[in-house]
């Protein structure tokens, strides 16, 4: 599989069979105008050195956040004051892109050309695990309810081995590393992002297919299809209002989807990639606009305003609520960390 920095245009990143008889419905309400950062609400904090291009991050279990270097193959910690720390993957060329805390307080993360499922202590010590089958391709990782990590295979090898096949499966692996793989029913599909329900249920995007899917820890698949399946999505999350919130990047919009399969989607004024979609500490949705160098608040009523990040050429990707209550993000194009405080 070749993988380049590119990749990002496709990620987070990093950076849905048949419909369930789901009402969809459209929001016509424009955005909010853009508007800048509240000068002195960013922080942001330089990597060392340079050309890392941090992708994924995520609150730790030691009250610190953990992120990924997408270029410079490496895992990076970084305090809520500020100071970095950086380990580096074992194997070359491992691209690590999503990056969850664990049922067991260690960090576990993806590598999308390593083709491995790794996992990082708090002190540092990592272990790898290979996946069964030749360029799977795991993007994405999260913690399910049955105490296990959940991921997503974006590209797998085909039957004859002659070459590749695009999102294939869901994987599940135990912290003592053993993998179990469930192959989704719609062909190429690439299954990208995947989150917890509040259902007790994962739920991900297949940003090739326009479906969003669902599956139980039994390993039970449901495919829902979108209004379009140019609606190339990317991010999903559970949102504070009880249902998932996703990325519709190819048209631009927001989607809310219940439990129940009721979709609802909202225009968001982006112009360029944007991939992850999480809570933020303020009760919102916030997203990363890549190309508008910007990052998007969105409310469960699906109000979205936009704002510019103060150094051209940030291109922020991803967000997380972190352990102090604030809003922490990654600069994959400037190659730093930053934290905002939202107002």
């Amino acid at each position: 599989m070749k993988v380049t920095c590119g990749l990002a245009a496709i990620l987070v990143g990093l950076l849905v069979a048949t419909s369930c008889g789901e009402s969809t419905a459209v929001s016509k309400a424009a955005p909010t105008p853009t508007s800048p950062v509240v000068p002195g609400s960013l922080k942001e904090f330089d990597l060392p050195p340079a050309s890392g291009s941090p992708l994924d991050i995520t609150a730790g279990p030691d009250g610190n956040l953990w992120f990924t270097e997408f270029a410079l193959n490496r895992i990076g910690r970084i305090t809520t004051e500020g100071s970095i720390s950086v380990f580096p993957l074992p194997n070359e060329g491992s691209y690590p892109t999503t990056i969850v805390t664990g049922p067991d307080g260690d960090l576990w993360f993806t590598e999308l050309a390593g083709n491995r499922i790794g996992t990082i202590t708090p002190a540092g010590s990592i272990r790898e695990f290979e996946l069964p089958r030749p360029n799977s391709g795991p993007i994405s990782i999260a913690t399910g309810p049955d105490k296990n990590l959940w991921f997503t295979e974006f590209s797998g090898a085909s039957p004859a081995g002659t070459g590749d096949v695009d999102g294939n499966a869901i994987g599940r692996i135990t912290p003592e590393g053993v993998i179990t793989e469930f192959p989704l029913a719609t062909p190429g599909s690439a299954p990208h992002i995947i989150t917890l329900g509040p259902d007790g249920n994962m739920w991900f995007t297949e940003t090739h297919a326009g479906k969003v899917g669902k599956i139980t820890p039994s390993g039970r698949i449901t495919e829902v299809s979108l209004s379009s399946r140019r609606s190339d999505p990317v991010g999903i999350t559970a949102g504070p209002d009880g249902n998932l919130w996703f990325i519709e990047e190819g048209l631009g919009r927001v989607g809310r989807i219940s439990p129940a399969g009721a979709i609802t989607d909202f225009a968001t004024g982006a112009t360029g990639l944007f991939e992850i979609i999480r809570p933020g500490p303020d009760g919102n949705l916030w997203i990363c606009e890549v190309d508008d160098n910007a990052i998007a608040r969105v409310t469960t009523r699906g109000r979205v305003s936009t704002f510019v990040l103060p150094r051209s050429g940030s291109g922020p990707i991803a967000v997380v609520n972190g352990p102090d209550h604030k809003l922490w993000l990654t600069e994959f194009q400037g190659d730093r960390i930053g934290v905002v405080v939202p107002s």
